[in-house]
């Protein structure tokens, strides 16, 4: 009697072996999403409201910092300092604080009776993704 035919057949599962490469067109897209990317994280920008050119603080006296950050940044905090001197060599005078609520846009800060007078003082703030500006000098009397 002969054999059965389906008894004898092994079951075979079919081996699916996935390779994955990388195409030109594949590659052109991730490079083109990359710099886009980069695009909009170099773009962000800060935007200092006050203080601006020509004001003056006086010391022990309380003022209001503020700032406007892009949509593009999207910081939760802010680093706001006092610099002054050259605009080439701005030297950190004071940190007036490291963790300002970047969505508020505004710092109030007395400014320290033991400062220095003088017209060559500016305030930096830098966001905690890492863009900052400089605001215009500003006198302290």
């Amino acid at each position: 009697m002969p054999a059965s035919v389906g008894s004898e057949v092994e079951q075979c599962t079919p081996k699916i072996i996935a390779k994955f490469s990388f195409t030109p067109m594949y590659k052109k897209l991730v490079f083109l999403l990359a710099l886009f990317a980069l695009f909009f994280v170099s773009t962000a920008e800060i935007s200092i409201i006050h203080p601006v050119e020509h004001t003056e603080w006086t010391r022990g006296e309380e003022v209001t910092i503020e700032w406007k950050i892009d949509e593009a940044d999207l910081a939760e905090t802010v680093t706001i300092e006092l610099r002054e001197g050259p605009k080439a060599n701005l030297a950190l005078v004071y940190e007036i604080t490291t963790d300002a609520d970047a969505n508020f846009e505004s710092f109030d800060w007395t400014v320290p009776e033991d400062l220095e007078a003088g017209d060559k003082y500016s305030i930096r703030v830098i966001s905690d993704k890492g863009a900052d500006r400089y605001s215009h000098y500003f006198k302290i009397k």
